[in-house]
């Protein structure tokens, strides 16, 4: 493993030094700077730079374990629903029940009835619930719109196929 490494390296160099070697050689002047282009940059106020405290991203909540007030393991977040046309986080899909994954079922919950609190250092997520309440909750079922042309509704799970038609 350590000749491939090195040999691997060796190349990487040699191609690197042959390549910028020539460049480095024919160069007597430094280039002129390229020439400035019209700032055109957009307002500041159109993009987010940074999250607040007050906020989190996706990424550090789905599959984050969810727990209750006594702090037990009651499920963990496999998905969260979006509300379109807000753009706010509607609801909490949380895996309860089975075991790796299963048996178990989904069950959606107003974000808002979920707490972030902290432990050793950690953002941990409360649900004021159980786990047999939430065993006991219906399931949360994806639908999704019906497919171009049909009445019939995508079955769960599944995405329609792309419109191909060319006329709009």
């Amino acid at each position: 493993m350590l000749k491939q490494v090195t040999l691997k390296n060796i190349s990487v160099a040699a191609f690197l030094v042959a390549v910028s070697g020539g460049y480095g050689i024919a160069q007597s002047t430094p280039p002129a700077a390229p020439a400035q282009a019209p700032a055109t940059s957009a307002p500041a106020s159109n993009y987010v730079t940074t999250h607040s405290p007050s906020q989190s991203l996706a990424s550090g909540i789905v599959n984050k374990n969810v727990y209750d007030p006594k702090d037990e393991k009651i499920g963990e977040v496999n998905d969260l629903l979006l509300d379109r046309s807000t753009g706010a986080v509607a609801a909490a899909v949380i895996g309860v029940g089975g075991f790796l994954g299963i048996g178990e079922k989904n069950v959606a919950v107003p974000f808002q009835n979920i707490k972030v609190t902290m432990k050793d250092a950690k953002e941990r997520l409360v649900l004021n619930t159980t786990k047999d309440e939430l065993k006991a909750a219906p399931e949360f079922k994806v639908v999704t719109p019906a497919r171009p042309g049909s009445s019939a509704p995508t079955p769960p799970g599944l995405n329609p196929p792309p419109d191909r038609s060319t006329s709009k």
